[in-house]
């Protein structure tokens, strides 16, 4: 462990002893909590009264490490995987959050898993005291999964100073409202400009540049790292727009700027900036082709323009309401449509206050005969901590473990 401590550029606190009763639990989580990441060597079946007087205690992200059964031809081996599990089932009855790794520190699946926990947790420490702005009244409607708790908030403020602090939608649409015509009929051209094709009328253009200074003034204002809007209902209803087109602008100026009010999509956000070379964005996974082994990453068009493989349309949304027919209807502006330039791709989400993540690495291709309106990429060549998977795989990992629909997206592999 110590050696894979510093190949992770990391240092080591050890435990002096074992503990099996709460009294050694209670001595070993306070040597603990003086580090960034915990590692439980689950030597064998566990006391149960001691782990759980060592949990409460803990204060730090923890990992629950198991091992291969190394005695055989008794009545029972060692007994590390059973004693995890053991573990791992009480902690999630308690709806703890934790990460599990099982094998020896040899295997490249586990070293990467450790080295996964190691820059997530290095790129919050980079991130120590920054402020993350949540534009309107908290997530959009319906999407609770997508949520911090209150208490994963005071943690994250707790462990590595990383605060949300709110500010009213009524204010953006005020601020956006006020600025001269003057200057917005410059901003509106200037806007303009950062897109290919314009498919929406002059006054659309205003609107969008008007939310974007707004925005900005307001992130300025408030020294924000990064941002989450709450971009419907009030907006399009409100104001008269959605704000798709302006958080693509801001990322591109590398402000991590998260759709729909998602505050860890902005917190994952802002921590691919500390580990990535260009803007991130924040999608839904969708459209699974099992046969050619890909899925495809989407959302309406928030993607900075420097993800495009080609060209940046500026068009009308095409979720406001429907057609006769049944199909979609073009509603109000705007978003971005774009394909993602091929290239590697990493998509993750992290969970409670960095305690846990889902990563996948993969390859965007083009799929031209499957686009979708809006930010699109078509992901292939997926692996899971090093380990090729199928998109079944990636599927049933997505079910089994009731992950929020969110995840954020950088290019290139962030934890190989």
């Amino acid at each position: 462990m110590k050696k894979l401590a510093a190949r992770l550029g990391a240092g080591l606190v050890a435990t002096p002893a074992t503990f099996e009763d709460a009294q050694g639990a209670l001595a070993a989580a306070r040597v603990m909590n003086t580090a960034d990441l915990v590692v439980l060597d689950v030597a064998t079946f566990p006391e149960g009264k001691g782990c759980l007087a060592f949990f409460e205690a803990l204060k730090s992200p923890l990992v629950l490490w198991s091992r291969d059964e190394s005695v055989h031809g008794t009545h029972i081996g060692h007994n590390s995987f059973c004693g995890a599990n053991f573990l791992a089932g009480n902690l999630a009855l308690r709806g703890a959050r934790f990460r599990a790794v099982h094998g020896e520190l040899n295997n490249p699946q586990v070293v990467a898993r450790f080295r996964t926990a190691a820059r997530i947790i290095a790129a919050a420490k980079a991130s120590s005291g920054a402020v993350i702005g949540l534009f309107g009244e908290g997530i959009v409607p319906k999407f609770h999964d997508i949520d911090v708790s209150e208490k994963d908030r005071a943690e994250l403020k707790r462990r590595y100073g990383i605060r949300f602090v709110g500010i009213p939608i009524a204010e953006v649409i005020a601020r956006a409202s006020g600025y001269s015509a003057t200057a917005m009929a410059r901003a509106a051209k200037s806007f303009a400009r950062r897109f290919h094709r314009i498919e929406i009328d002059g006054a659309a253009l205003i609107k969008q540049a008007r939310i974007l200074r707004a925005i900005r003034d307001l992130t300025r204002q408030g020294a924000f790292a990064a941002i989450a809007v709450r971009c419907w209902p009030e907006l399009p209803g409100r104001y008269g727009a959605w704000p798709c087109p302006a958080l693509s602008v801001l990322n591109d100026f590398g402000l991590p700027a998260a759709c729909e009010g998602d505050p860890g999509g902005a917190l994952d956000m802002l921590l691919a900036a500390k580990l990535a070379n260009g803007p991130a964005t924040l999608l839904d996974i969708i459209d699974w082709d099992d046969r050619r082994n890909t899925f495809s990453i989407w959302h309406c068009g928030p993607t900075a323009g420097s993800w495009a493989a080609r060209a940046t349309r500026l068009k009308s949304h095409n979720v406001d309401g429907r057609t006769a027919k049944g199909l979609p209807a073009l509603g109000l502006p705007g978003i971005v449509d774009m394909d993602f330039a091929p290239g590697k791709v990493t998509i993750f989400r992290t969970f409670g206050a960095l305690d846990d993540e889902f990563a996948i690495e993969g390859q965007i291709v083009r799929t031209p005969q499957r686009h979708i309106c809006g930010s699109f990429g078509a992901v292939a060549k997926a692996a899971s901590y090093g380990r090729p998977v199928s998109t079944a795989e990636v599927r049933a990992a997505i079910l089994a473990r009731a992950l929020p629909h969110h995840y954020t997206a950088a290019r290139g592999h962030l934890f190989a």
